[in-house]
């Protein structure tokens, strides 16, 4: 069995999947994601070396990145799909794209969970001092 050449991370995060030939893909959210690429749900299957454009909406930062569909595994409700990203810089951005959803995760619990009115700003930096160390280097 191979193994994974890069760590993943959990995410959940929501995205906007298009193929390169301009149609949409019905999708969930991404499942997990990583340096070399990522995974999400979907109701409908696309073929294997299928080229994707992804945009993570959630976050205020122009991200797209582009990438191939590498595996398809079915899965409850649907489909979850392997995408490989085409190159290191797209893979390079993503992961600062996934530390990003995690500061806005943290500031949300704080605030819904914990009933700390904090800043975004200040969320970042207790995420920082918290979790960065923690978060891997590829």
């Amino acid at each position: 069995m191979k193994q994974r050449q890069y760590i993943r991370h959990p995410s959940g995060i929501p995205i906007d999947a298009s193929l390169s030939d301009g149609g949409s893909v019905n999708q969930t959210g991404v499942v997990n994601i990583s340096e070399g690429g990522l995974a999400f749900d979907s109701h409908s299957s696309l073929p294997v070396g299928a080229t994707i454009t992804i945009r993570i909406p959630q976050v205020n930062l122009s991200f797209n990145v582009t990438g191939q569909v590498v595996w398809i595994k079915e899965s409850e409700g649907g489909f979850t799909m392997g995408i490989a990203f085409n190159n290191k810089d797209e893979a390079f951005r993503a992961r600062m794209v996934e530390q990003v959803c995690h500061i806005e995760s943290y500031w949300r619990h704080a605030r819904e969970h914990d009933g700390r009115n904090i800043s975004i700003e200040e969320a970042a930096s207790e995420w920082i001092s918290r979790f960065a160390a923690e978060f891997p280097r590829h």
